[in-house]
């Protein structure tokens, strides 16, 4: 029996960039990972500006959503003619 025994690379092995979490993952050279904390800092930045401008203004809040949801409605609606149109 041989006792040369070779590890395989995978996600149990350290790497460089101590952001990365993926070893698989190809990334540009020139594209910076973003650090964990500073991405929780920005979603919560995000989610208490949402909360503010609801709270401060709710019918103009209430009217950008429905414009959203008009929009994201139309969309699907246009790519169910169109795959319909494909089929005639």
């Amino acid at each position: 029996m041989s006792t040369d025994r070779r590890i395989a690379p995978g996600p149990h092995r350290r790497h460089a960039n101590r952001y990365d979490r993926r070893p698989d993952r190809r990334r540009r050279p020139h594209e910076v990972p973003m650090p964990p904390k500073l991405k929780t800092l920005l979603i919560w930045v995000i989610a208490i500006f949402l909360v503010y401008a609801i709270v401060t203004s709710p019918d103009r809040a209430a009217d950008l959503v429905k414009a959203l949801w008009d929009m994201i409605t139309g969309a699907f609606a246009s790519f169910g003619r169109f795959f319909a149109s494909l089929t005639e």
